[in-house]
């Protein structure tokens, strides 16, 4: 077990046999105690890739479904995705004719913020995102057509760039697609490599996000897994497939996520509230910054709730009053020895402030809301107090889109303790951690202040972060 770090420089966390920067780590594999009662661990560096492998037939493939060899419109290159087994749908999609929309019916675009379904004419073009507000669509499930193939048919489509068909044209490819993917979606890769193109890459597409959707399943408790676009579902499997240990500390405290929840919007694209990680698909966000923002959320579902006991501490404490106002008292008294007179002595100089900084401490409680914090708590918060001087110079901050540039994270943490702590949270399970702790540790023109907080936040993360939730034999 690595020891939880003691000095800036000196004495750096050990990294793991193998890994490296901006990856996802492999995890290691324990073996049972020796004689001497230690465990034993080996690290397997064999680079992990999620595999969802297809069911072996036990005896002759079943004759090929009749597929209908149509060409479906596209607005751009397909973007073809791997289901994770032998590269059977990816083979498939990889080089597949596609063609411009040139619809010749009137276009229909639902108005923003829209919630009333509208009608649509066959020579209609329609958006194929808005199928909740399409009328033919939803009348679909009256017909004995599964809601949540439909919407295996919209995410297909979107994720093969067909973002536009004529309502004639959208409404017959839901029905056929869905028909063969019955029909493929337990057929082994080498059987569905034969498949003739046309419709059959839709269905092939939806053969891809449903594993996905399926793994994801397996692993935590999700909703309305739909909303989110391929490349974001796929990027959040791959990382809690890897990393089991947060997904199973998520799953065994009845933390779940809710995609496309409404609690979510206007919070930056995701918000841990009531015991759920609500967020956003954000299509234009690239993979990895969104699953930084979802992991930033799972940190105040976890690593918050490990130190503070509660969702949301008081604004008193959260905002950094209760902290500043005790490091003052602390820089009074070194003052106060230094003139000679106690600080609590109505002679001393600087027994005014002191006494008005009470009577403040006096009407918020400040008291006993040290008091019930955890002492690991207490240190952490003090550190921060510390690395927030600056505008949190001495915070890590890391690019994670539009509005959220690297000076605009770390005045974000600066201004709350709370995201101060998601934040940390997020940059050691996804490995961001590590070159910022190699500058902290070597750089010169880092404050001894600074180093030492960081020393001390670097242990807690090690305890309740590493340890506690993710279940990482070292740090990296």
């Amino acid at each position: 077990m690595k020891p939880t770090p003691k000095s800036s420089s000196t004495n750096k966390l050990k990294k793991r046999p193998g890994a490296s920067f901006m990856k996802i780590k492999s995890r290691t594999k324990k073996k049972p105690t020796d004689s001497t009662g230690e465990k034993k661990v080996s690290f397997d560096t064999t680079p992990q890739v999620m595999v969802i492998p297809s069911r072996p037939p036990t005896t002759a493939p079943p004759p090929l479904p009749t597929v209908p060899h149509i060409t479906l419109p596209a607005t751009g290159p397909a973007r073809a995705q791997d289901d994770g087994g032998d590269g059977g749908d990816q083979d498939l999609l990889q080089g597949a004719p596609k063609h411009l929309v040139t619809g010749t019916g009137k276009k229909k675009r639902s108005r923003p913020g829209a919630t009333t379904i509208q009608t649509f004419s066959p020579d209609d073009v329609v958006d194929v995102a808005d199928l909740e507000e399409n009328t033919e669509v939803v009348a679909l499930g009256h017909q004995g057509i599964d809601p949540t193939r439909v919407q295996l048919v919209r995410s297909a489509l979107l994720a093969l760039n067909m973002t536009q068909l004529t309502q004639g044209e959208l409404i017959k490819t839901i029905k056929d697609a869905i028909a063969i993917f019955e029909q493929i979606k337990d057929l082994p890769d080498n059987a569905v490599r034969q498949l003739p193109l046309g419709i059959a890459e839709v269905a092939l597409a939806m053969r891809t996000r449903a594993r996905l959707e399926d793994t994801l399943r397996s692993l935590v408790r999700i909703d309305q897994p739909h909303v989110l676009p391929l490349h974001q579902i796929q990027e959040l499997t791959t990382f809690l497939d890897r990393n089991r240990g947060l997904a199973k500390y998520l799953s065994d405290n009845g933390i779940g996520f809710l995609f496309g929840s409404d609690k979510a919007r206007g919070q930056g694209g995701g918000v841990f509230k009531n015991g759920n990680i609500h967020t956003l698909g954000k299509e234009d966000l690239p993979a990895r910054q969104w699953l930084q923002l979802v992991i930033h959320e799972a940190g105040h579902a976890t690593y918050q709730r490990l130190l503070l006991g509660q969702p949301t501490p008081p604004n008193y404490l959260d905002t950094g009053t209760l902290g500043e106002l005790r490091a003052e008292i602390t820089r009074l008294r070194a003052a106060a020895d230094t003139e000679g007179i106690p600080l609590e002595d109505a002679g001393s100089s600087f027994n005014g402030r002191y006494l008005a900084i009470q009577q403040d401490f006096a009407a918020n409680g400040a008291d006993a809301l040290w008091k019930k914090t955890s002492k690991d708590a207490q240190d952490l918060y003090t550190a921060w107090i510390v690395l927030r001087q600056n505008g949190g110079k001495d915070m890590q901050g890391i690019d994670m889109g539009p509005k959220m540039s690297p000076p605009e994270r770390l005045d974000y943490q600066a201004k709350n303790f709370i995201e101060f702590i998601a934040e940390s949270f997020m940059h050691v399970a996804t490995g961001e951690i590590e070159a910022h702790w190699e500058h902290i540790s070597t750089d010169a023109s880092v404050s001894p202040e600074a180093k030492a907080a960081w020393q001390t936040a670097m242990g807690i993360l090690d305890k309740h972060v590493r340890q506690a939730v993710l279940g990482w034999d070292t740090m990296w």
